[in-house]
């Protein structure tokens, strides 16, 4: 299965942000002592919060419609910007708002995925 490419004609606004927790597993022995170790080969979950404001109707619709084909559940590549390797991400929440005139923003979760 070949993975769409999300390449948005309008890239993200600065201030975008990453969030990332690592998953662990904690076994406590009493007395103070525990012990840690990472949960699975892909302990890092990382979700990036991207806003794209004052884009026109099509613009966002554009990139609307690229997270409506995916439903949630379909991985997509995409480069985080300043970052110079594409991984596998899917949205599952996005919010979008009138802003102006005739212009939307828009604001998406992408969260990484590690399965084939």
């Amino acid at each position: 299965m070949s993975l769409q490419t999300f390449t948005p004609a309008i890239a993200p606004d600065v201030g975008s942000s990453g969030s990332h927790q690592f998953r662990t597993l904690t076994a406590n022995f009493g007395d103070g002592y525990d012990q840690e170790a990472a949960d699975g080969i892909n302990p890092l979950k990382s979700d990036y919060t991207l806003n794209w404001s004052n884009l026109t109707v099509a613009e966002a619709d554009a990139i609307i419609a690229f997270f409506d084909a995916r439903g949630g559940y379909e991985a997509f590549n995409y480069t985080i910007p300043g970052q110079s390797t594409a991984y596998k991400f899917r949205c599952k929440r996005y919010s979008d708002t009138w802003a102006k005139g005739d212009h939307k923003d828009v604001s998406a979760t992408l969260t990484r995925v590690y399965d084939l």
